[in-house]
């Protein structure tokens, strides 16, 4: 779905994007600090230029869950029009503020209206049916962002997931090379024929 048009760019859009970037960055700092990353691949960071390397596939690392993890929460943005519904509470709070700094509302004296305006209650009615609306999109405002903060924090989940299977594949990888080195040619021949046909 492509992202909606809008006249005016959300500042409250952009601080929710910001929060997120920064959210992002904080998780990936904390659940791969470089001595962490190291410590998962001691064999590699033990040997000559090993920790150069370690740190090279980080940063790539970094740049990919971090990248992906921003396109990701644009998708849900743009599915959600979150920019055009934070630019329509920003009216709202806005007009709102206004009126209250101004007392620019309409203001009604019964003493000075007709018969058949008190009776049609044109103004009043108007009135109503502002609020009304407002409090309808202000309602669904909430729910959006309550769906979107639970696609946010599910989608966090995906990562850390992601991240702990391909640590534990890397360990097995290693411990399987560190296996193979303490054999010989031909036990290694062997030991691959087996796993090979053992069905």
């Amino acid at each position: 779905m492509s992202a909606p048009t809008h006249t005016n760019h959300s500042g409250r859009f952009d601080r929710l994007h910001e929060v997120f970037r920064l959210a992002v960055l904080q998780t990936f700092k904390r659940l791969m600090e470089p001595d962490r990353f190291a410590s998962c691949f001691s064999e590699i960071a033990s040997k000559e230029g090993g920790e150069a390397s370690l740190e090279v596939a980080r940063q790539q690392a970094a740049q990919y869950f971090v990248s992906t993890s921003l396109l990701q929460f644009e998708h849900t943005c743009d599915e959600r029009n979150v920019e055009l519904r934070l630019n329509e509470l920003d009216e709202i709070i806005a007009s709102a503020q206004t009126r209250m700094a101004t007392n620019s509302g309409p203001q009604i004296h019964v003493d000075r209206l007709s018969a058949s305006q008190i009776v049609n209650s044109a103004v009043s009615q108007s009135k109503y049916e502002s609020v009304e609306k407002l409090s309808q999109i202000y309602n669904q405002l909430c729910l959006d962002n309550a769906a979107l903060y639970q696609e946010l924090k599910e989608h966090a989940e995906e990562c850390e997931n992601l991240k702990n299977g391909v640590f534990s594949l890397v360990d097995a990888l290693l411990k399987g090379i560190d296996e193979l080195r303490g054999l010989s040619f031909d036990e290694v021949h062997k030991k691959l024929t087996e796993e090979v046909f053992a069905d």
